[in-house]
């Protein structure tokens, strides 16, 4: 065999041996590329087994109101004063309320405002029910002191006739269960005063009146009390 039967021999031997190579790793990959996306098809359909999906209840439509309400009218005030007078010609009572709250409270109330005056209409409306002429009120915030302002006056409550005004504080005191003389009051020249806890909240009561000679005591005259009306000459 000559040079050239060699050479076309070696040829032929590494033309296999090529072939071979490239056959080999062409079916590696293509196995290995099949088993990968198997595995992302597997994982991506069947879903975990421990999943827990979590579905919050429903909640009525009205239950923010309903939770505002009653967080509202569990909220006592530590300290309550009223103070009640009359207008100088006498034609009606003048009544003054302050509710003194904690400083987190009285921001929980400007919050929900409209709620809270609701909610002290509805105290109003007590007294009305007592048969009080109710006009000209006011609820207003003293962010000063944590406060809240009730004012209004009563119309129907007191009469002058005769020289003698009398005041009718029975759709007050009623509402509160007090009594002029079973609670002594403290009296003197020019009002009736009163402290103590009512509904659990310490309470002052001032009722200012024109100023006179001698002290308001129950039964006296030309002024006096009784359990629940006060009277004083006009002159």
């Amino acid at each position: 065999m000559g040079r050239l039967g060699l050479y076309i021999i070696v040829v032929l031997i590494l033309s296999v041996i090529i072939t071979s190579l490239v056959y080999l790793a062409y079916y590696t990959g293509v196995k290995n590329n099949t088993g990968v996306n198997n595995q992302v098809r597997t994982s991506s359909t069947v879903p975990a087994s421990n999943t827990t999906v979590v579905i919050p209840p429903a909640l009525p439509s009205n239950a923010s109101s309903i939770t505002i309400n009653a967080s509202l009218q569990s909220i006592k005030p530590v300290k309550r004063l009223f103070i009640i007078g009359v207008s100088n010609d006498y034609k009606f009572i003048l009544f003054n309320e302050t509710l003194f709250y904690g400083e987190n409270t009285y921001e929980i109330i400007i919050n929900h405002w409209r709620e809270f005056k609701e909610n002290i209409l509805g105290e109003i409306k007590k007294y009305e029910s007592s048969g009080a002429h109710i006009t000209s009120y006011e609820i207003k915030p003293l962010n000063n002191t944590y406060a809240v302002n009730v004012l209004f006056r009563v119309d129907n409550r007191i009469w002058n006739s005769g020289g003698e005004v009398t005041m009718d504080l029975l759709w007050f005191l009623n509402n509160w269960g007090l009594d002029l003389i079973n609670n002594h009051f403290n009296e003197s020249n020019h009002s009736l005063k009163w402290s103590g806890y009512l509904m659990g909240v310490f309470t002052i009561i001032d009722i200012e009146l024109p100023e006179q000679p001698g002290i308001y005591k129950a039964w006296g005259t030309p002024y006096g009390h009784c359990h629940g009306h006060i009277w004083w000459p006009t002159g």
